[in-house]
């Protein structure tokens, strides 16, 4: 039997091997609404996310830690 997750329980089976997050990804959005769904939807798939909310803000995240995608 194959011991891969369906899609759905990717989540639970990467937290339950304490497998550390998948990439980092910076979120550069303005609104506040938007963002904190789209941060907490990443994290709760165990990525490790940064949110900032302008260009020049990303532009200084970027230059300290450099992240596996942009949203």
């Amino acid at each position: 039997m194959d011991d891969t997750p369906e899609s759905c329980c990717w989540s639970v089976y990467l937290l339950e091997r304490n497998v550390d997050p998948i990439a980092k990804i910076l979120v550069v959005e303005d609104d506040a609404t938007i963002a904190l769904g789209l941060v907490a939807a990443l994290e709760h798939e165990r990525f490790d996310v940064t949110h900032v909310d302008t260009g020049e803000a990303a532009l200084e995240a970027v230059r300290h830690r450099t992240p596996d995608q942009l949203i």
